[in-house]
């Protein structure tokens, strides 16, 4: 969240994934965007940087790129605090690579998880 020439990222901006607790990813995927930003912007023929807009171009494109993944990891943690849904997700999880693989990469990566994936997750789950 950027205020003036102060920008938070990570922990401090309270980006934390809802899902896993984990935060760290999130500073780090936050500094390399914005130095990126930062050095592609200064590398324009006499630039002259406005961190200002600098900052807030870059809290727009980070929300953008962010956005999906926080609501989806904000959907399956309310989704696992039910019993009969967090059941379900640790059998379908056992039985099929693919639904392990989503939420893994959904609570240390940048993934979001479909609605199909979901019904699929959940349709596994109830099969013996």
């Amino acid at each position: 969240m950027s205020k003036g020439l102060v920008l938070t990222i990570g922990d401090a901006a309270a980006t934390i994934n809802p899902f896993s607790g984990e935060g760290i990813f999130y500073g780090m995927a936050a500094g390399l965007q914005l130095a990126q930003q930062l050095g592609v912007a200064s590398a324009e023929p006499n630039a002259e940087l406005n961190f200002r807009n600098e900052l807030k171009i870059f809290e727009g494109a980070y929300t953008q790129r962010f956005k999906k993944h926080f609501r989806n990891s904000y959907i399956a943690h309310q989704m696992l605090r039910s019993k009969k849904w967090a059941s379900l997700t640790i059998k379908a999880a056992a039985r099929d690579r693919e639904v392990m693989s989503d939420g893994a990469f959904m609570m240390f990566d940048e993934q979001s998880i479909s609605l199909a994936a979901i019904g699929k997750a959940a349709i596994r789950g109830i099969r013996k």
